[in-house]
């Protein structure tokens, strides 16, 4: 009875220092992602974003992850931690290749933990496969926004408005790719929804 309850206490040592997992079978996982960005805080953060569910995740800390020689970020010395996103890459979709992980971390007390979490194993930039064409389209709403990627999540701020005539580089899941120059000679690049466009 005395060895049945070590080896239970032990195994609830074990979960509480490893953290609580609610990963049942999974031990890695590929997720198309987005990469937002680079935050500071206890330590460097890099930003990306699950395109199917929508959830944000860091990653923990650079040096659990392999970035398959992708470089998300560029010195800086004005910034945190003498970082700064690549603009290269912002926006920008990848394959990413994730594992269930023991890392270490700090609790509230800056004490170091081991907690389970996902961390890369590999990433790849997903370029878009398109075709290209001479075809030319007219605006056929009262404001088509541009969007980072072929996908309505990356939406921006700058729009065509109805009657403009644009000359698509390429298309992709239902978008164009434009390069549009107004009338002062400022270029616009990015794509547009051929939910738009007629």
């Amino acid at each position: 009875m005395y060895k049945l309850n070590l080896l239970i206490v032990l195994l609830l040592s074990t979960q509480l220092c490893f953290g609580q997992s609610n990963i049942t079978t999974a031990t890695t996982k590929t997720m198309t992602m987005t990469f937002e960005g680079y935050e500071a805080g206890d330590y460097p953060h890099l930003s990306f974003k699950d395109s199917k569910t929508n959830e944000d995740y860091d990653f923990r800390h650079l040096s659990y992850n392999n970035y398959s020689g992708i470089n998300f970020l560029l010195d800086d010395a004005e910034n945190s931690f003498g970082l700064k996103a690549n603009p290269r890459y912002l926006n920008k979709t990848f394959r990413v290749v994730a594992s269930y992980k023991t890392v270490m971390d700090n609790d509230l007390e800056g004490k170091t933990i081991y907690i389970k979490d996902w961390v890369i194993a590999s990433v790849k930039e997903i370029k878009p496969t398109v075709s290209y064409t001479s075809n030319y389209y007219t605006i056929n709403s009262q404001r088509a926004y541009f969007y980072n990627t072929a996908d309505y999540k990356s939406r921006r701020k700058a729009y065509l408005v109805y009657g403009e005539v644009i000359y698509p580089l390429a298309r992709l899941n239902g978008f164009v790719y434009i390069e549009y120059t107004n009338a002062n000679n400022i270029v616009t690049k990015g794509w547009i929804s051929a939910y738009d466009l007629r």
